[in-house]
């Protein structure tokens, strides 16, 4: 009697084991057809949403200083004036 009871539980786990087997199987096959869905279906989609991200043009005008040269009485007088 006893023998039995363990040979049924071995059956339990086994048919146990091969619904989780299944159930990771089909989660696999959802992500993969999820990321082929995100990557190659909607690609125009965030590729678009990514370049409207990334590119800002704006102008910057940058503070330049001034250049001056010392004369002959040491005296400065300006090269470059902005």
């Amino acid at each position: 009697m006893r023998f039995l009871h363990l040979n049924n539980t071995k059956k339990i786990s086994k048919a146990r084991l091969n619904i989780l087997q299944l159930g990771i199987f089909f989660l696999i096959i959802l992500i993969i057809f999820k990321l082929f869905y995100i990557q190659v279906i909607k690609h125009n989609k965030y590729k678009e949403l990514a370049s409207k991200q990334h590119f800002i043009t704006k102008d910057i005008r940058p503070d330049r200083g001034e250049i001056f040269s010392m004369s002959n009485d040491n005296s400065l007088y300006p090269l470059a004036v902005n």
